[in-house]
């Protein structure tokens, strides 16, 4: 299991800064004309694909948060982690819609406009970072707490915070590894901080509904610890 996980990370990192060697040059406007011609099937389909996404991020906020609140009782854990994803969420939903406005539009307006709505959809999320970072904190925050976790997702989590911080490189800059569109920092930080997370995330809640304590606290608030066998 521990084997097939590393793959796994390894994998996601690799495809992610595969993915980064193809994003255009942030700083160059020709660079993300020739990016929306010459990559324009695949850009609606990564938009489709992200736009479906949205429908399993809803029903994982929905059920991490009851399972968060079973095991913490009255606190604030759950209440930063559903605020904090929501933001994301949100924020990433209007990042889609710029990029998609982008695509739609490449062939009827001028270069500079297309590379405004381009590098818009990126420096959009450059001020979640510190949302994504309170999300990741409230997890740790809660492993402290209740001990719930196993300790990858807490590794990961930290890892996490550390990876969101970095997209507050967008903020700065439109070119260099810290530039929010093409930036090996700060897009890329980010990308395998939930990336990672939402690869490990489903597999330790089926572990953790077979459990018995998980299935007899169901459906009701657990004022007691639950441990998550490692």
């Amino acid at each position: 299991y521990k084997g097939q996980a590393i793959l796994g990370a390894l994998a996601v990192i690799a495809v992610t800064f595969m993915a980064l060697s193809i994003f255009p040059d942030a700083s160059n406007q020709g660079d993300v004309r020739n990016f929306y011609d010459s990559w324009s099937p695949w850009i609606l389909l990564g938009l489709v694909a992200f736009t479906a996404f949205f429908f399993a991020q809803v029903w994982s906020l929905g059920w991490l948060t009851a399972v968060i609140r079973r095991a913490e009782g009255e606190g604030p854990y759950a209440w930063i982690t559903f605020g904090a994803e929501l933001m994301f969420m949100t924020v990433f939903n209007v990042e889609i819609g710029v990029w998609a406005t982008a695509h739609l539009l490449a062939d009827r307006i001028g270069d500079e406009a297309l590379y405004v709505l381009h590098v818009a959809g990126f420096v959009i999320a450059a001020p979640v970072a510190c949302a994504g970072m309170a999300y990741f904190a409230a997890i740790i925050g809660l492993q402290r707490a209740t001990k719930m976790f196993p300790s990858y997702l807490v590794t990961i989590a930290a890892l996490a915070i550390l990876g969101n911080l970095c997209a507050i490189g967008g903020l700065f800059t439109v070119s260099g590894p810290l530039n929010a569109a093409s930036g090996v920092i700060a897009i890329g930080g980010p990308m395998v901080a939930w990336s990672l997370w939402y690869g490990a995330l489903p597999g330790w809640y089926v572990r953790y509904q077979s459990l018995p304590d998980a299935r007899s606290t169901r459906g009701e608030t657990a004022h007691e610890n639950v441990r998550i066998p490692r």
